[in-house]
């Protein structure tokens, strides 16, 4: 949370202490913009790490991953596609151990080693609408809204298979919305970087950006 805050600040006060004289935008209508992206926190990953009890705990995730286009409709607005994708999970075992007869009235001891896994996939195909407030010669400022199709798979398995814990799970409501501030900066015409900070999978995610 604390590197969402910084962020925002940093974008206003760049902002802020910018000159007013503006330049030529450097994003336009007609123009068509494709962001690649990585996002942090993985929410779940980080919630797998904060309530592991066992020893055995491994956690593992992807993402979030961002994709992203837009296409220029005027100077300000632009209309386009926003596709997320995050996975995350965890492996552990579990040992029980004790004492038994067999059938030669034998006392025996016995040791059981039961494999856990969990996997989360989530992922988010959404019409997304940006509105571009501040743009000159490399810089462009916008704050984006999307809403659209949101899905999520569930995988909770066991080696030997326990009856009491496998199964597999959906999302009861199929909606995702998000909302960012972002900045795009670019090197040259076409090529450049971009920052987002918000709610859209992830506080905050930056990767490279394309314009056509």
């Amino acid at each position: 949370m604390k590197i969402f805050f910084k962020s925002i600040t940093i974008i206003l006060l760049f902002i802020t202490f910018i000159g007013s004289d503006l330049k030529a935008q450097c994003v336009a209508q007609g123009n068509s913009i494709f962001s690649l992206g990585y996002g942090f926190p993985n929410l779940g990953k980080s919630l797998y790490k904060a309530f592991n009890t066992n020893n055995d705990f491994k956690v593992k995730g992807i993402g979030p991953i961002h994709f992203k286009y837009e296409y220029m409709l005027s100077d300000k607005i632009g209309i386009g596609a926003s596709i997320n994708f995050v996975k995350f999970g965890a492996t552990y075992s579990d040992t029980n151990s004790g004492d038994s007869m067999d059938i030669n009235e034998n006392w025996v001891h016995w040791s059981k080693t039961t494999k856990y896994s969990l996997a989360t996939k989530n992922y988010s195909a959404l019409v997304r609408f940006n509105y571009h407030f501040y743009t000159e010669d490399n810089l462009d400022v916008y704050f984006g809204v999307g809403a659209g199709f949101r899905g999520t798979k569930s995988t909770f398995s066991s080696v030997p298979t326990d009856p009491n814990f496998s199964f597999n799970s959906k999302i009861a409501i199929p909606v995702g919305m998000e909302t960012t501030l972002g900045l795009r900066y670019f090197f040259t015409e076409n090529i450049g970087a971009y920052t987002e900070i918000g709610l859209g999978k992830s506080l905050i995610q930056f990767g490279a950006c394309f314009k056509l």
